[in-house]
């Protein structure tokens, strides 16, 4: 692959950050036989943590760049002898990494670090199933999918975009708006010095869309407000409350319309206590009923019968 290696070298930007996407011309392959004669941006480049994932959406050439393979010296070289090919951003729609890998029913497909990590939180095999949950080698992260849910019945006119909600196939519908992916590697303050070029949580959203949030929807009164996708799939499964997981932890005016007519429960990480009462009040001044719940541990540490304790007496 050192043709088309060479090409992405010379076209992409050394400053593209982590999850920084470019689409590039792709003319020819790595065996030397034109892509196509159109000359449409089809060969997208994602920047990882360690070098460069790209994939030609159009003959479905993809692969792996390390980033060892482009020095600084290489890179003022490159700027000074060549012309650099001309890119574009990506606007296309959310995509999941292009090795990602879905747990297959009759073996887990996962690496062994990453189950343990799901594990640790009471995330078993069948879970994993339901919600999709898969894993990427490019990024060496699980791989959290994040679907824009609605009913049957709604877009009626664009329902070929639409799939099956895993959770509930039978009554809804939903579209990839997006994923976040969770490094396993970071976990102590020494792995952390070693991966400081990494943070813990990495996530990829349609441009489309103003900002990425999980929704579990439920047809009842409480709806419960957290800030990652365990805590989230933990709550909803323990006790089939809606939930949303907010992944940046702050709430817009987009998020409104999932507030009607529900009884909010504001309910964030334990190091996020002053955030969370800052949300209920505000909440509270648009006239929605709004409560803080706070524990010694996050949501996700939790067992199942411990959130539904605490959540179901909370209004006792």
């Amino acid at each position: 692959m050192a043709a088309i290696k060479e090409f992405i070298l010379d076209a992409i930007d050394s400053r593209l950050l982590v999850g920084d996407k470019v689409r590039l011309i792709h003319e020819t392959k790595e065996d030397g036989t034109p892509c196509s004669k159109d000359k449409d941006a089809a060969l997208t480049v994602t920047r990882t943590y360690n070098g460069w994932v790209y994939k030609c959406h159009r003959c479905g050439e993809y692969g792996f760049i390390s980033g060892s393979q482009k020095t600084p010296t290489h890179i003022k070289q490159r700027i000074k002898n060549l012309k650099k090919p001309k890119h574009v951003s990506v606007t296309a729609k959310a995509e999941l990494p292009y090795d990602f890998t879905r747990v297959d029913a009759e073996h887990c497909t996962m690496p062994e670090i990453g189950m343990r990590w799901l594990q640790q939180y009471q995330i078993d095999i069948s879970m994993v199933q339901n919600y999709n949950i898969g894993w990427s080698d490019a990024y060496q992260r699980i791989i959290f999918p994040i679907y824009n849910v609605r009913h049957k019945d709604e877009d009626k006119n664009n329902l070929e975009s639409w799939i099956p909600y895993p959770i509930r196939p039978h009554i809804r519908m939903c579209r990839l708006i997006g994923w976040t992916g969770r490094d396993v590697y970071w976990r102590n303050d020494k792995t952390r010095k070693k991966y400081a070029n990494k943070s813990k949580w990495l996530s990829q959203r349609d441009s489309r869309i103003k900002r990425l949030y999980m929704h579990l929807p439920s047809k009842g009164k409480e709806l419960i407000l957290c800030e990652d996708v365990v805590s989230a799939i933990k709550i909803y499964q323990a006790t089939g409350y809606a939930t949303i997981a907010l992944l940046t932890t702050y709430i817009e005016k987009d998020m409104m319309p999932h507030f009607r007519d529900k009884h909010i429960y504001v309910w964030l990480d334990s190091d996020m206590t002053t955030k969370s009462i800052h949300y209920v009040k505000r909440l509270q001044t648009f006239g929605i009923k709004a409560r803080h719940v706070q524990t010694p541990e996050d949501p996700k540490a939790l067992t199942y019968r411990a959130i539904f304790n605490k959540l179901t007496g909370i209004g006792e």
